[in-house]
């Protein structure tokens, strides 16, 4: 579903756009096909997704800063200083606050809303007031702590297995990507343990390759294994497929003789050749 919101106006029959509006165009199919329940486990694909719509929409500013602040009425002392929020008339925006931005705002906070299925909403119900709020709602919700991030990636790297069927290069930046992410959370691994959970993550036929001595330098251990690596799966491929054929043969040859023996056997019960008895 497309959804386009536009602002345009028209003066002495021309028209135009008031400044600072953004003209809003994207497709989010998602909002209204499928909603998601969000958790701790699945927060941060869906915060990295939003992110990107938000931003080639020009709204990502309205979550990473708080571009609009409201503030309860029954807190307000010069009421003539606000402009009352149609949506919510409960609070209101300041009078300094421009109306672009307003509607940014909302159409911010649309978005995010549509994305959550109800159970998710109701964290948000009544409590988010603007998008910079609901997003921090969300964050502080569904982020882990630190400490549990960091156990929990330290788990995948101890569990890690390189499954030969998978390109090589592709497996070692799922592990640079574990290693980032714990560099984020101000753990830095020394290349000489990088090079401890590579080596517990190959298989016993390829431990040999001996990638201990780069202990002390991950980029060349990482260079010398994408390029042996590759070349040694292909020979024990190559030799698995002569192993293969040579077993063929083999059956072959002795289904052959088998058949040999048979036509020209002689059966000891009925005293002809071409047979067996069997009992």
């Amino acid at each position: 579903m497309s959804v386009r919101t536009n602002n345009r106006r028209t003066r002495d029959g021309e028209t135009y756009e008031p400044e600072n509006r953004h003209n809003i165009s994207f497709n989010y199919t998602d909002s209204f096909t499928h909603t998601v329940t969000l958790n701790t486990e699945n927060y941060n694909s869906w915060k990295t997704n939003m992110l990107y719509l938000l931003d080639i929409n020009n709204l990502v500013d309205y979550v990473i800063t708080e571009k609009v602040k409201k503030i309860k009425r029954n807190k307000i002392n010069n009421p003539e200083d606000y402009i009352i929020d149609k949506l919510d008339p409960s609070v209101a925006y300041h009078k300094s606050t421009k109306l672009p931005d307003i509607k940014n705002d909302n159409t911010t906070k649309w978005i995010i809303l549509n994305s959550l299925n109800e159970e998710t909403r109701k964290i948000i119900e009544n409590r988010g007031k603007t998008a910079y709020e609901v997003w921090k709602i969300l964050e502080n919700s569904f982020t882990k702590g630190k400490e549990q991030l960091k156990t929990e990636l330290k788990e995948k790297l101890e569990k890690l297995k390189f499954d030969t069927s998978v390109d090589i290069n592709i497996f070692i930046s799922y592990i640079e990507n574990i290693f980032d992410e714990l560099e984020l959370l101000d753990h830095n691994i020394p290349d000489e343990a990088k090079v401890g959970f590579l080596n517990r993550s190959l298989p016993e036929n390829l431990r040999w390759i001996n990638v201990f001595q780069f202990r002390d330098n991950w980029k060349n251990c990482i260079t010398y294994i994408t390029k042996v690596i590759p070349d040694i799966i292909y020979s024990y491929r190559k030799e698995n497929r002569l192993l293969k054929i040579n077993s063929d043969n083999k059956e072959v040859l002795a289904a052959t003789i088998r058949n040999h023996k048979k036509r020209n056997g002689k059966c000891y019960i009925c005293k002809k050749f071409g047979h067996f008895a069997y009992v």
